[in-house]
């Protein structure tokens, strides 16, 4: 997962999210790498892109 998180910011990802498939332990890498730009992502959820 670490690999992942620095290649998706080398590649200038800036926001990110991920839904339960993905698992609470790499979930919480997610948010902790993207703090705040982190998505909340899941069923009813809204994403409104500007």
């Amino acid at each position: 997962m670490d690999e992942i998180i620095t290649g998706m910011k080398a590649l200038g990802i800036v926001k990110c999210g991920a839904t339960h498939c993905t698992g609470e332990e790499q979930i919480k890498m997610f948010r902790d790498s993207f703090g705040e730009d982190y998505i909340e992502l899941g069923a009813g959820n809204t994403i409104i892109l500007n």
